[in-house]
């Protein structure tokens, strides 16, 4: 039995993909406050609820990224 091991690691592309997080965190900074002012009053809609998923299933996925690509979860299988 052998387990496969992490994925293997290329410095340049996992700097890009922080840095491109960073961005996109600091974006959602940003704009939280608009969010608060703009959007939240508004009752819940098509609209409103499209932009919900669009805002959060990318935030939520964007945390989980970077913790299944700088760690073991995920990549290690039992090979029979």
């Amino acid at each position: 039995m052998s387990c496969l091991g992490p994925m293997p690691s290329f410095p340049l592309t996992d700097g890009a993909f922080l840095c491109d997080v960073a961005i996109l965190f600091y974006d959602y900074l940003l704009t939280f406050s608009a969010e608060v002012s703009y959007i939240w009053p508004q009752p819940l809609s098509l609209n409103t609820s499209l932009f919900y998923l669009n805002r959060y299933i990318s935030f939520v996925g964007n945390i989980a990224t970077p913790i299944l690509l700088f760690s073991d979860i995920g990549y290690s299988a039992e090979v029979r």
